[in-house]
């Protein structure tokens, strides 16, 4: 097949007469993508000794080498993990130390990409050299070969400490939510990242469908995210899950705006009766657009209460009814089309109220 052109941004060390893109000591380098591009290697050491599990892993993949993420099931939850796309490599480290119905993990995970992320810059004349540059917008996926997101250059850490005093029901499987029936498990995930560069423009949909490309990114940031959850499960038939989380993030559009997002969310089971809710503050919307473009609520809450033919926790298979009530404030960050109060307090809000109905053969 056809070669496909990849750019890439990259300093050098010539004089400061050299004729460099916008005079600036930088140049953008215009090659093509090989074979050698599309290889890579993972590696995993592990050693089990009971109560005490430690592994090192350590990855390379070429330029256009997407292999996809690594789903297989850990020894605890860790959230930091390599990522499947190409442009990158990795390494990294951790440990499980199991004490009685404890478990402790501390992770670090260490990845940059082989060739940094394309800056967006505005065209300009140099009368010094007399030459036009030409405006350079961020890589994206649909115009380049490859491009810097998630594996864009970053240290991180993280520390998992969970209670599981009935392993048979381990806390860490997908449908934990059902099968938990400890009196009491829970979980807590504290993860930071360092990230020292910026990435590639991301991809957003217009409203007739067709997918577009941002120009650029948000600037380099570091964030951190502190994520909990906890089953209470007194009897079979009763079940409480809560989730509570806080964290700084950026959207992944080209806002540079960089917000804290707390909150929560609970549901009770208990018999054929289900009560669930959330409550977020300075967080997005539900919808993909909202993060794309950096849109959020200072406040977001919902309740629920609904009656099923039968338990079940996931609620995916029951016929049910319920009444749903959902409530948010909006300010200047949130999406337009409602006019905002002025005052000390220049929110507006609104209210969705639903019943529904639902039926399972």
């Amino acid at each position: 097949g056809s070669e496909k052109v990849g750019r890439g941004f990259q300093y050098t060390e010539e004089s400061s007469d050299a004729r460099t893109y916008l005079d600036s000591g930088n140049y953008v380098l215009e090659d093509t993508i090989q074979w050698a591009d599309t290889l890579g290697a993972k590696g995993q050491l592990q050693w089990d000794a009971g109560p005490f599990k430690i592994f090192t892993l350590g990855g390379y993949q070429g330029l256009v080498a997407d292999a996809g993420g690594d789903y297989r099931q850990t020894w605890t939850g860790w959230m930091l993990k390599p990522t499947g796309r190409g442009n990158h490599y990795h390494a990294g480290s951790g440990f499980v130390l199991q004490m009685g119905d404890f478990q402790m993990g501390p992770n670090v995970l260490y990845q940059r990409p082989l060739i940094g992320p394309m800056p967006s810059l505005d065209d300009r004349y140099s009368p010094v050299t007399n030459t036009y540059f030409p405006g350079l917008s961020g890589r994206n996926i649909l115009d380049d070969p490859f491009v810097v997101l998630e594996n864009r250059e970053t240290l991180g850490f993280e520390f998992v400490l969970t209670y599981d005093p009935t392993p048979a029901t381990w806390l860490w499987m997908w449908d934990n939510d059902r099968r938990e029936n400890a009196s009491f498990a829970g979980s807590l995930n504290v993860v930071y990242r360092m990230q020292p560069t910026s990435r590639d423009a991301s991809l957003f949909f217009l409203e007739n469908g067709t997918i577009a490309a941002f120009a650029s990114a948000p600037s380099a940031q570091d964030v951190w995210d502190v994520n909990a959850r906890f089953v209470v499960a007194p009897s079979s038939s009763w079940k409480v899950i809560t989730r509570l989380y806080a964290g700084t993030a950026q959207g992944n559009g080209e806002d540079d705006r960089l917000i804290l997002r707390t909150g929560g969310d609970t549901r009770w089971v208990w018999e054929g009766l289900a009560v669930s809710g959330f409550l977020k503050f300075n967080d997005w919307g539900p919808y993909d657009f909202h993060r794309d473009f950096n849109l959020t609520y200072p406040v977001q809450m919902m309740g629920d209460i609904s009656y099923g033919t039968r338990t079940d926790i996931l609620r995916d298979m029951a016929s049910r009814f319920g009444i749903r009530v959902k409530h948010r404030y909006l300010d200047a960050f949130s999406p337009p089309g409602i006019t905002l109060p002025t005052g000390d307090q220049p929110w507006a809000n609104e209210t969705e109220v639903l019943s529904y109905f639902r039926l399972s053969l």
